[in-house]
C-alpha cells in the first residue's frame, strides 16, 4: 500500500481528474475493475488543504497604523455609539483621506520604524540560518578529519 500513501500525499483535489484517467488506463491494461480502483484510491483521498504561514509578517502601512490607533477609535465610538465596526471603519477612511501630511506624519514614522524592524528581523533570521549551516559544515569536516586520521 505504499503506492496509495505516496499518491495521497501528492494529490490535491484539482488533480483527481488526472488520477481518474490513470486509474482507467490501469484498469484497461491490467484487467482490474475500475470501480474497485476508484473505491480504493479516489474515494479514500483525504482533502489536503494548503497550510497558511501564520508566522509570516507583512509590512504595515501608515494607514494600517492609523486604523489600529485606539485613540481615534475611542473618539469615534464616543461620538457615534450606535455605529457598527464597519461604519466606524468607513469613518476612519474618510478621516484619513481628509488628514494633512503633517497629521499623517505620526503614522508614517510608525510605519517606517516597523519596516526597519521587519527588515532587521529578516536579516537576523538569515544570519542565524547561515551560522547554523556553517556549524553543520564544520561538524562534517571534523568527522571527515577524524576518519582520515584513524
Amino acid at each position: 500500500m505504499t503506492f496509495k500513501n505516496n499518491i495521497t500525499t501528492l494529490l490535491l483535489k484539482q488533480n483527481i481528474p488526472i488520477f481518474e484517467l490513470m486509474l482507467k488506463d490501469i484498469s484497461v491494461n491490467y484487467g482490474i475493475d475500475y470501480q474497485e480502483l476508484e473505491q480504493k484510491y479516489i474515494k479514500t483521498l483525504p482533502v489536503i488543504k494548503k497550510k497558511r504561514n501564520i508566522n509570516k509578517k507583512g509590512q504595515m502601512t501608515s494607514y494600517s497604523f492609523f486604523l489600529k490607533d485606539n485613540e481615534v477609535s475611542d473618539k469615534l465610538k464616543e461620538q457615534y455609539p450606535e455605529k457598527t465596526f464597519g461604519e466606524i471603519s468607513k469613518l476612519k477612511g474618510n478621516i484619513w483621506r481628509s488628514m494633512s501630511k503633517v497629521d499623517k506624519s505620526k503614522y508614517v514614522k510608525m510605519a517606517d520604524a516597523a519596516k526597519i524592524k521587519l527588515k532587521t528581523e529578516k536579516i537576523q533570521k538569515h544570519i542565524d540560518d547561515v551560522v547554523v549551516d556553517a556549524e553543520e559544515v564544520d561538524e562534517e569536516v571534523e568527522e571527515e578529519n577524524t576518519t582520515i586520521e584513524v
